[in-house]
């Protein structure tokens, strides 16, 4: 005789089996902790004038938020960040035109990871640059550069060309660093100048709400830092 096995279990639904009595004790120890998280993640943190989408090569999103990133920890290290870059996927979701939530943060970057800054010479950064022209470009700021059948054509740092014995101060995410995404970036060496295990998602947040408190609002926008050109 084969065995059937156990009878596959439908989903169940509070408040609409026979558990209904230890529904209800759940319910009552959730409770006190679900309506605080559920207003939090309601909160606005800041409003943007347009819609943040994503794209390659450059999307509005990525652009937004690498830009926005590198300017605050720029501020909380007291020290020059010249490059922000993330990976495409990172990033889960587009944000709207409009409120943007503490939830859509959390939705926009539901990973743990955290924020790095590495140093890089021109080498590395330029290595780090062809593997994002092999994918087709990826969320950057401080860079201009240009793509060619998926190789680097050219680039510049903050509009200067590069220079060869230069270091740059890069932020990213330690899941970068450690060869996510198939990216393993080769650095000369971790930086502390910010806050010791501080999230991407906490960056972000911290970012929009000093946005917010100064009056402004957030200005998605692409302006052509990375172009896929066409040789006749």
């Amino acid at each position: 005789m084969v065995s059937q096995g156990p009878e596959p279990q439908l989903p169940y639904e509070i408040g609409k089996g026979y558990l209904t009595a230890e529904d209800a004790k759940i319910e009552a120890i959730i409770a006190p902790y679900r309506e605080p998280l559920q207003k939090s993640m309601a909160e606005t943190l800041c409003f943007s004038d347009a819609s943040a989408t994503k794209e390659l090569p450059e999307g509005s999103l990525g652009s937004l938020i690498t830009d926005i990133l590198r300017n605050e920890m720029s501020l909380q290290s007291n020290s020059s960040i010249d490059i922000c870059f993330l990976n495409h996927g990172g990033l889960r979701v587009e944000w709207p035109k409009g409120a943007i939530t503490r939830s859509m943060v959390f939705e926009l970057m539901p990973f743990e990871n955290q924020l790095q800054v590495i140093q890089m010479n021109t080498t590395q950064v330029e290595g780090m640059l062809k593997l994002i022209a092999a994918k087709g470009g990826s969320p950057i700021s401080g860079i201009r550069m240009e793509i060619e059948n998926g190789q680097l054509k050219s680039w510049s740092v903050n509009g200067d060309p590069k220079k060869e014995k230069t270091l740059y101060n890069v932020l990213t995410s330690d899941y970068l660093v450690n060869g996510g995404d198939s990216y393993l970036l080769k650095h000369e060496g971790e930086l502390k100048v910010i806050p010791e295990n501080l999230k991407v998602r906490s960056g972000i947040e911290a970012a929009i709400t000093r946005i917010h408190q100064e009056g402004k609002t957030l200005k998605p926008a692409k302006d052509g830092r990375i172009q896929k050109v066409t040789t006749p």
